[in-house]
């Protein structure tokens, strides 16, 4: 089941996970929302969603443009997972003909970005292309009914990534090698009024290093098979790159 929640609540929530005290919560939004950002970065790689859709194909036509066809698909990010080709119907008493990569089809890199190529089927008039692809989920920013009130960022996912979520945001925040924030987060926990650089640091790897383990747990479940994809740091304008390097995608 999916579920949807706000930044602003996902924030709070990240707040209470670091016990943040109210002043330095409230001085220190942007941080927390730009670390969510990039929690969610660095998710659909281990977690990406997935996406059906069938392409309507054109007699004799081998090429189809992706990202033209499918509403969700990204060229630096998504991966086709099963192709079925002619797609059957559901009243249909035949097995469904799957293509391979690479021997049926494969994926060609041009200019208007990548296609899929038909290698080993020729469309027929009426034919339909059933895809089953990658797609990167971000955060999205919702208009209100009321004219009155502000638009807000959303964010679905599964309701069991959620907490998973917190607990990578939380390792983002407090990562010794990131920001002159985190230091601030971890003396206002321990109630260090002089900030003791060296004890902050030392705070900050705990818990950095905690709620990361926690995730990872959680992500380990789910299996190993990664493609590198893209370097965070030029594709991602958000503070929390540094200790990230290269987005790596399951499945």
């Amino acid at each position: 089941m999916a579920v949807t929640v706000t930044m602003t609540v996902a924030a709070t929530a990240v707040k209470k996970l670091l016990s943040l005290p109210s002043t330095v919560s409230t001085v220190d939004t942007d941080t927390v929302d730009d670390a969510l950002r990039m929690s969610i970065v660095v998710h659909n790689g281990n977690r990406p969603p997935t996406a059906v859709e069938e392409i309507d194909l054109t007699a004799g036509t081998i090429y189809y443009n992706l990202e033209d066809e499918l509403s969700n698909w990204d060229d630096d990010f998504s991966r086709l997972l099963l192709v079925e080709c002619p797609a059957m119907e559901l009243t249909d008493n035949v097995a469904p003909t799957y293509l391979d990569e690479d021997t049926d089809f494969d994926i060609v890199e041009t200019s208007d970005g990548k296609h899929i190529r038909l290698r080993t089927y020729t469309p027929v008039a009426d034919d339909v292309m059933r895809v089953r692809y990658t797609y990167a989920n971000e955060w999205v920013t919702v208009a209100p009914e009321d004219p009155e009130e502000s638009s807000y960022y959303a964010l679905t996912v599964p309701n069991e990534d959620l907490m998973p979520l917190y607990w990578l945001t939380a390792s983002l925040l407090t990562d010794p090698a990131g920001a002159y924030y985190a230091r601030v987060f971890a003396a206002a926990q321990t109630g260090m009024t002089a900030i003791d650089w060296s004890e902050a640091s030392r705070i900050m790897r705990n818990l950095s290093k905690s709620y990361r383990d926690q995730y990872d747990k959680y992500i380990s479940k789910f299996g190993d098979n990664v493609f590198i994809l893209m370097d965070a740091k030029s594709k991602y304008p958000y503070p929390f790159t540094y200790n990230i390097g290269y987005i790596h995608h399951r499945y």
